[in-house]
């Protein structure tokens, strides 16, 4: 809730005219010449397009919120089938910020930082540290499972979904 709150906000001042512009005299204009000015403005004027898209933005954040908490239901009920019980609040908590985690890049796949967060931040929920470590590797292999299963067929699948703007 906190981490939705915080994203509104900075859509909210992002998407203000009057603040891009004062960050465009004063904190641009001296900066000009460096590359990373380049790259933030070039950043600005594709987030800018949106606001001609106000419902794409809407719907891909309401479709972001659900498979969030299609994740957390999934880490929920995996634990229920080990027999161990946290409360579901502990969950909808801690998944995203374990999700944040494993994006970092230092290591691969995120292998092993999902698995030691999962274990630290569970066992401050009270659960045991085997059994957190279990939950999140189990997870850790049916996603690798499902994924190499959609892989896989994508491989065969003779007839794949062709592209409307390649077709001339």
């Amino acid at each position: 809730i906190i981490l939705a709150a915080v994203t509104a906000a900075a859509l909210a001042v992002l998407f203000n005219s009057a603040f891009l512009r004062w960050l465009d005299r004063n904190l641009f204009a001296r900066f000009n010449a460096w590359r990373l000015v380049c790259v933030a403005r070039q950043w600005m004027a594709s987030c800018l397009e949106y606001r001609q898209h106000p419902l794409l933005l809407l719907e891909a954040f309401a479709l972001s919120i659900a498979v969030q908490a299609a994740r957390v239901l999934i880490f929920y009920v995996v634990a229920l089938g080990f027999d161990l019980h946290a409360p579901l609040m502990y969950y909808a908590i801690f998944i995203p910020l374990i999700m944040v985690l494993i994006m970092l890049p230092i290591s691969l796949n995120g292998i092993g930082v999902r698995e030691v967060s999962f274990v630290g931040f569970f066992a401050m929920a009270g659960m045991p540290e085997s059994g957190a470590f279990v939950v999140s590797f189990t997870v850790s292999v049916l996603t690798t499972l499902t994924t190499a299963l959609g892989g896989i067929i994508y491989m065969f699948d003779r007839n794949p979904a062709r592209n409307p703007s390649a077709e001339g």
